[in-house]
């Protein structure tokens, strides 16, 4: 059984438990973020480096719209910033890539996001809830050694997962905490958000 088809009894479960369908529910959110991004001075060094240091995380944002196709299930868009990574170091000019003397290198990474995401009321404020969805995203990166700075970018398209829970204020505010987590061209990124939701 391919994998896709095993996920057709899940959605139709979903279907099932989700009561009456809310269409047209729009709601809208952002969170601020801290960022851990498992990168280090290691990745660039060319076997010249004698003293490094990394600064993999940061403070980032994202801003979202949403829309509720049934009680339990919703599709997400959203923009992100997942924030900067920073290496220093200093090479000694014994390698293939760096002169002696300083090196920085910079990464900063943003993009877009599309998830289905799915929560279970437990009481009459509270929710748990989970996202899968996919991450189209850009960085750019820029290393600067001997008075030259060498600017790069890349994009991509990959996976990311999230969970979290939710405590609903009266008046609709729903409060939001939340842990993501997605591998990006081998390098894996965590993120912890705090942020709100405001329906329609």
């Amino acid at each position: 059984m391919k994998p896709r088809h095993a996920l057709l009894p899940l959605f139709a479960l979903l279907l099932l438990v989700s009561g009456r369908a809310e269409a047209g529910k729009f709601y809208v959110g952002g969170s601020f973020s801290q960022s851990s991004v498992d990168i280090s001075a290691s990745d660039f060094d060319d076997d010249s480096f004698t003293e490094s240091s990394t600064d993999n995380t940061d403070k980032g944002w994202k801003g979202f719209v949403g829309f509720r196709l049934f009680k339990f299930l919703a599709l997400e868009a959203d923009k992100i910033d997942v924030g900067e990574v920073t290496i220093d170091a200093v090479s000694d000019g014994t390698g293939t890539d760096f002169l002696a003397g300083d090196v920085r290198a910079t990464t900063d990474l943003d993009g877009y996001r599309l998830s289905a995401l799915t929560s279970l009321p437990i009481g009459k404020r509270f929710s748990i809830f989970a996202r899968f969805g996919y991450f189209e995203w850009d960085s750019r990166t820029a290393i600067t050694n001997g008075g030259t700075t060498i600017a790069d970018s890349d994009s991509d398209t990959d996976e990311f997962f999230g969970a979290g829970v939710g405590w609903k204020f009266r008046g609709g505010t729903t409060l939001r905490v939340e842990y993501e987590t997605m591998t990006l061209d081998n390098t894996d990124i965590d993120i912890a958000s705090v942020g709100f939701v405001w329906g329609f």
